[in-house]
């Protein structure tokens, strides 16, 4: 009973990983993502269309990964079922700091609102 519940507790976190994911993908709302620094300016749409994605990837191999347990629940050998559950929180924690650590990639600098307000100028 125990372990069926972990199965279902799997599944049930990946949709909703992957709820959030499309819910932020479809309204931009990139407020929700965690360490974003709020005095900084981003590409509104390419980081929430990032973000989403990783998020609903996790969702998808969260859910995988409660019915791959499931499957193997019938096993006696926990190496197994341990080496699965390893592997795919390693996958997890992956996008997790992917996302974070992508966020200086998706930030508008200075220098970018400068350089089209200039080319703007010149061509006058």
């Amino acid at each position: 009973m125990y372990l069926k519940t972990m199965y279902l507790l799997c599944i049930i976190a990946g949709c909703f990983f992957a709820l959030i994911g499309v819910f932020i993908k479809m309204t931009k709302k990139i407020e929700l993502i965690n360490q974003l620094d709020e005095r900084k300016e981003y590409h509104r749409d390419k980081l929430s269309a990032f973000a989403g994605n990783n998020l609903i990837y996790m969702g998808l191999l969260e859910i995988l990964l409660g019915i791959t347990l499931f499957r193997f629940s019938h096993t006696e050998n926990n190496a197994i079922k341990i080496g699965i559950f390893i592997i795919f929180l390693a996958i997890l924690v992956f996008f997790s700091f992917k996302v974070t650590l992508s966020l200086k990639k998706y930030e508008i600098s200075k220098e970018d609102g400068s350089n089209e307000i200039n080319t703007g100028s010149h061509n006058s």
